[in-house]
C-alpha cells in the first residue's frame, strides 16, 4: 500500500529551548532611520549650492 509522504512539522521557536529568529539583514536601525533623512536634506542643500553649469554635468553624468 502506498504511503503519502508528510513533511515534518516545524517547532515554534521558542519550543525545545530555541533561540529567537535573526532579525533581517533588511531591517534598518534606529539611529539609521533618523539619520537618512537627515543625509538627503544634506545632499539637496549641496546640489542647490552648485552652479547650472555642475548641475547639468551630474545629470548627464
Amino acid at each position: 500500500m502506498f504511503r503519502a509522504w508528510k513533511e515534518p512539522r516545524r517547532k515554534h521557536w521558542n519550543s525545545c529551548g530555541a533561540s529567537k529568529p535573526q532579525p533581517t539583514p533588511y531591517a534598518m536601525q534606529p539611529q539609521t532611520i533618523m539619520e537618512e533623512p537627515e543625509s538627503r536634506r544634506e545632499l539637496y542643500d549641496s546640489l542647490k549650492r552648485l552652479t547650472q553649469r555642475e548641475q547639468t554635468y551630474l545629470l548627464y553624468r
